[in-house]
């Protein structure tokens, strides 16, 4: 579990008919550890609606952690 999770966004853009969304995940692992997770979503969309979304995570581990 994940406690004071919180969500930034980094960075958003639209390219044709692709959208990407860029994030950074924070918060207080069960451990006591603050994980620390970059994460993207790409969208793809036709007429006003989306067609396919794919997420994506780069899990980022302290070294004393790993």
């Amino acid at each position: 579990m994940i406690s004071r999770l919180r969500w930034d966004h980094i960075e958003h853009f639209v390219a044709g008919y692709r959208a990407v969304s860029v994030r950074m995940v924070t918060g207080t692992s069960a451990d006591g550890g603050a994980p620390d997770h970059q994460g993207g979503d790409i969208y793809e969309g036709r007429g006003g609606k989306i067609l396919n979304k794919d997420t994506y995570w780069k899990i980022v581990e302290q070294e004393d952690r790993l």
